[in-house]
């Protein structure tokens, strides 16, 4: 009971930042208990096309050991989402680290350490290169409908009118979620590494995948943020944790650390020294 009141009273705030902040309502969740319910908006800004805002709690984490090939001696890819097999839906790699913020411009990223048949190491980033165009490009051909926060809130919009509307909007997010997945376009940036630094990668994912726990289940506010999978292959397994903006300081130093690893990449300008450094800061799990 006292969950559902909570549930109900950061919804109920959601709106009334909305309403403040001029925000025009563009889709609503008719049920708040699923998982990835959230209230999109948009924004009278040039900088801000759309915005989720999301109630964020704990529990939005999945942790799983699953085996790493299926009967057919293909790769089991079922902890992977349909943007990140775009990325990384080939094969499942000694360590792989996947980036989606919920936000902006900025597209999806990815890294992997990759072995060959010499047990040499090499460094494989992937990026969406035509993100920007493509939603832009999907937004003008299956645009949403837009109400107004104060109007929504003050209930002079009429429920027939609410319901008309939400169902467009579900219909045109859809269509475009489904055709952003086909125009996509995803490049690839391949580099030599040295194994120290791969082990070391390789050590300190598996073991923050090991050591993760929920320590305290906590409701938030959240107007944007990101999601996040680091993977390892352990054995004839492979280990996954996907978490919904990172709670602890271990799991957001990994990410700030794989995301520098991609930054550099993407200018050329890779430092093993430095993220080796990185590393040995990492808490002994």
């Amino acid at each position: 009971m006292k969950r559902t009141v909570l549930i109900a009273f950061i919804f109920n705030f959601f709106f009334l930042f909305a309403f403040s902040q001029g925000f025009t309502v563009i889709n609503v969740p008719q049920d708040t208990n699923e998982d990835d319910s959230s209230i999109r908006v948009e924004y009278d800004s040039d900088n801000v096309e759309e915005l989720l805002i999301r109630p964020v709690f704990t529990q939005n984490f999945l942790k799983r050991v699953e085996s790493n090939l299926l009967v057919s001696s293909t790769y089991n890819l079922k902890s992977k989402g349909d943007k990140e097999k775009l990325l990384l839906g080939d094969f499942n790699a000694p360590v792989e680290f996947f980036f989606n913020p919920y936000r902006g411009n900025e597209g999806p990223t990815s890294l992997r350490i990759i072995k060959d048949s010499l047990n040499t190491w090499s460094l494989e980033v992937k990026y969406i290169s035509n993100f920007k165009e493509v939603n832009r490009e999907l937004s003008d051909m299956y645009p949403t409908i837009g109400m107004p926060a104060m109007e929504f809130l003050s209930g002079s919009i009429p429920i027939e009118e609410q319901q008309r509307i939400r169902e467009h909007n579900q219909t045109a997010l859809a269509k475009q979620n489904e055709e952003r997945l086909k125009l996509y376009k995803a490049d690839a940036l391949l580099f030599p590494i040295g194994n120290h630094f791969a082990e070391q990668l390789y050590e300190k994912m598996v073991s923050l995948i090991v050591a993760f726990k929920v320590k305290e289940f906590v409701y938030a506010i959240s107007t944007g943020g990101y999601s996040v999978s680091f993977r390892a292959v352990v054995d004839y397994e492979v280990w996954s944790l996907w978490i919904s903006n990172p709670p602890d300081e271990n799991e957001r130093k990994m990410v700030e650390l794989c995301r520098q690893i991609i930054t550099d990449a993407l200018a050329n300008q890779l430092d093993e020294s430095k993220y080796i450094s990185i590393l040995n800061t990492f808490e002994n799990q």
